[in-house]
């Protein structure tokens, strides 16, 4: 305790207390995840997962700890294509997207090799349920769309002679 009063003191971390005024004034408070949901240590996929919690829960309990009664809107956000670091399942992969998005990943000693699948609307559901829906979702790279002849998606999954098919559709966020 007496290490993080020191930090503390040094401007290093922020204290609760200070936490709470900026939410108290600010016109919004925005935090900001880094890993997608289906990386998260109790909800991804293991043994392909993060040692971190990925989903909202972090800001809910912060925003919850902190006393300030705030208005709280959700945002999901969502490629429209997949994306993957490294091994773990990618249902969707395909070798179609790499030339258009290659230039933005590399293969590196951490994560291995970026791999690119088309749009999966049943992981994309699968990580909306873990989230326990979404005020608002946000769809990014619709761009790559155009610079593609056709766009593919996987609504749901072939195993042997039965399709299962995504979870029904969402009638609202």
């Amino acid at each position: 305790m007496e290490r993080a009063k020191r930090l503390e003191t040094l401007g290093l971390v922020a204290a609760d207390t200070l936490l709470a005024r900026w939410m108290a004034e600010a016109p919004a408070t925005v935090f900001e995840g880094a890993q997608g949901v289906l990386l998260d240590e109790w909800r991804g996929f293991h043994p392909y997962t993060t040692w971190s919690r990925c989903t909202a829960d972090n800001a809910l309990g912060l925003i919850a700890e902190s006393g300030v009664d705030l208005e709280i809107e959700r945002v999901g956000v969502l490629r429209s294509h997949m994306v993957r670091h490294g091994a773990g399942p990618l249902p969707t992969e395909t070798e179609e997207l790499r030339p258009l998005l290659s230039e933005h990943n590399t293969l590196n000693d951490w994560q291995g090799q970026v791999r690119y699948g088309w749009f999966d609307a049943v992981l994309a559901r699968y990580a909306l349920d873990v989230l326990g829906g979404v005020d608002v979702l946000a769809i990014t790279h619709l761009d790559l769309l155009r610079r593609l002849r056709t766009w593919k998606a996987a609504a749901g999954y072939q195993d042997g002679p039965v399709t299962r098919p995504a979870v029904e559709p969402i009638p609202s966020l």
